[in-house]
């Protein structure tokens, strides 16, 4: 049996250590139930499963047609997962962490393929993994039902690591046609899985050729893997559409007509001027400020060997393509729930960090002693220790930047790293300053990641954003209750996640339900009398995201003269009509 060495002992506990810390967040987070616009994905996947490939043809009324709002390869995969393991949050979120792991194969499979000295390969496979493994934003991101962090990331790294396996096949060898062919199949798919990212990513790509100055390649890129990979999508997409009577330009309706009216409107771009600086906050704390500085460093330095050699390496196209996808969603989206859309940028970004990190810190591994490195893994684990304590600063978010300096948030954030950088500084050749220092930066960024993640792991509340909900509670307990007190043929007014669990795994067949932010939102005395007189509702709940609308003094004498506070679950307040205790 092989001797381990106690640097491969020493460096296999910190694996076991970093697994376990993400295997933790990852239990925690299968738990909780589905939320808000998970539901929708998994009520148009459970229907498709019912009324087959028609499901998206508009229905009588009372009918179970689905709004068409995306390319449909998700939902087809979703509800094949529904009917083989049933449409519990645990086999959908499952489903989530499958494409995470293939993610990560693929995602190695490129950084393998970009590294040429065998010796580096594990040394940067590791090195991926535990950027990915340990980055919340990437696995709390993963397990929600939506179709950017699952098949789009999968399918994104599967085009990138074919487009990077055929880069070496020269213009005029017999193969590089066809290869070009099956690169536009696979942008094809990228489509399928979700219209709007693949165009980003494929601009990205564009840029990339462009600045590498091979105007050939340029053009058979742009007509044979652009042109014929969108060609490719729509021709197929219309067969479908032919085939099931299905609406061809349902989905460009609903993202490209009806959304950009809202994107391009006068009030919207009023409200990302407004949010702007206050939206590079989540992006950045979820993934760690260290991440970025790291990112940001690599970037200068990317543009100073542009400058010098007038070149770009395969490298840079993980760059471009991140970029591309990263920059639109944050300039033009720089909401709290746009995580989920920046997410197949991470992965591109950590290729590129990994690609030049390998070297000087594989030649630092080889030289480091035993002794160093129990130190630094003990540093390492106080610094977890420390970012653990400092609570979950996710939820801090939510205040004012004002608060963050009141309570010295960004004293306890940035000092420790701070710290790290100064004595590696101090230490460091003039020569290796750069390396070491980014080295130290990119170790500091685990720490930062395992002690939120650590939070996450203990959090009894979602731990996600879907229309800001994070540290919401209550949601199971909310659900349970209402299945055991609404009874068929009830009206009621909750919102849809909680819908959905009534009519379609508890069964209960409801008359109506009304959305509750419509209900605090009227203004109308007539109307607001009319809803209550004459619908009569049984159950209103009113949860985190209803209360920031301030409803009139009518709405609310209307909802205190028909409706008793009958349980407060967490964040849900449950209100039941009056006349029910006279039952």
């Amino acid at each position: 049996m092989p001797k381990i060495s106690s640097k491969s002992l020493i460096l296999l506990i910190f694996i076991s250590i970093a697994f376990a810390i993400s295997s933790a967040a990852f239990y925690s987070a299968i738990q909780k139930p589905l939320s808000l616009d998970e539901t929708d994905e998994t009520n148009m996947g459970w229907q498709w499963g019912h009324l087959g490939p028609k499901a998206f043809v508009a229905q009588e009324k009372g009918g179970l047609g689905i709004e068409l709002s995306h390319a449909l390869l998700y939902t087809f995969s979703h509800a094949l997962v529904q009917l083989i393991f049933g449409g519990g949050h645990i086999p959908l979120r499952l489903y989530g962490l499958f494409h995470y792991l293939v993610s990560f194969c693929f995602l190695s499979l490129i950084i393998c393929r970009l590294i040429p000295d065998k010796d580096h390969k594990p040394f940067a496979v590791i090195t991926c993994g535990l950027f990915y493994f340990l980055n919340p934003l990437l696995l709390q991101h993963s397990l929600v039902v939506n179709a950017d962090n699952n098949i789009l990331t999968t399918a994104i790294l599967v085009f990138l690591y074919f487009f990077v396996r055929f880069e070496s096949t020269e213009l005029k060898s017999p193969g590089y046609y066809r290869q070009r062919l099956i690169l536009a199949v696979l942008l094809a798919l990228c489509f399928w899985s979700k219209e709007l990212t693949p165009v980003f990513l494929f601009f990205g790509l564009f840029v990339f050729r462009l600045i590498s100055a091979k105007p050939k390649r340029v053009l058979s890129d742009l007509v044979i893997i652009g042109f014929f990979g969108f060609v490719i999508f729509a021709f197929s997409w219309w067969l479908y559409c032919v085939f099931t009577g299905t609406d061809v330009f349902g989905f460009v309706k609903f993202t490209i007509i009806n959304k950009s009216k809202l994107a391009f409107s006068q009030n919207y771009f009023k409200g990302i001027y407004l949010k702007f600086f206050a939206g590079f906050r989540w992006p950045i704390y979820w993934v760690s400020a260290q991440f970025f500085i790291v990112l940001i460093s690599l970037i200068f330095n990317r543009i100073k060997y542009f400058m010098k050699n007038k070149s770009l390496q395969i490298t840079d196209l993980f760059l471009f393509t991140g970029l591309s996808i990263w920059l639109p969603y944050q300039f033009f989206k720089p909401s709290i729930d746009m995580m989920k859309y920046q997410y197949p940028a991470y992965p591109l970004f950590i290729i590129f960090i990994v690609y030049f990190l390998t070297k000087p810190g594989f030649e630092l591994w080889r030289k480091i002693r035993s002794g160093h490195l129990i130190v630094g893994l003990v540093l390492l684990w106080l610094l977890s220790l420390h970012y653990y304590v400092l609570g979950d600063y996710i939820l801090n978010l939510w205040q004012p930047l004002s608060n963050h300096l009141n309570n010295h948030f960004f004293i306890y954030y940035f000092l420790p790293s701070l710290l790290v950088v100064g004595i590696v500084c101090l230490f460091s050749s003039k020569a290796k300053i750069f390396s070491n220092c980014l080295i130290s930066l990119s170790l500091c960024v685990l720490p930062v990641n395992a002690g939120l993640l650590l939070n996450q792991a203990k959090a009894e509340y979602s731990t996600v954003e879907i229309w800001g909900n994070y540290g919401e509670s209550g949601l199971a307990e909310a659900i349970n209750y209402l299945s055991a007190s609404v009874t068929p043929g009830s009206i009621i007014s909750v919102r849809k996640d909680i819908n959905y669990y009534l009519q379609y795994r508890a069964k209960i067949k409801l008359a109506k339900n009304i959305d509750p932010r419509l209900i605090l939102s009227l203004k109308d005395e007539n109307a607001s009398s009319m809803l209550f007189s004459k619908i009569r509702i049984d159950y209103l709940v009113i949860d985190k995201m209803t209360r920031f609308i301030s409803p009139s003094p009518v709405i609310l004498s209307l909802i205190g003269s028909n409706f008793v506070l009958d349980k407060k679950a967490g964040d849900f307040y449950i209100y039941k009509n009056k006349r029910l205790y006279d039952l």
